[in-house]
């Protein structure tokens, strides 16, 4: 899973991320910046 190299990292940090809720928090940030509204994760995944 660590291809290309230093991905497996980055993957096992998105998944402890996900496990203890912190990707369910939303920012206004990205509507600031690019005027749209962000997408949840959870509607991403359901696509």
């Amino acid at each position: 899973y660590d291809e290309p190299l230093g991905f497996g990292d980055f993957l096992a940090s998105m998944f402890d991320s996900g496990a203890r809720g912190l990707l369910d928090n939303q920012s206004n940030d990205f509507e600031m910046l690019v005027n749209d509204k962000p997408q949840t994760l959870k509607s991403f995944l359901m696509k």
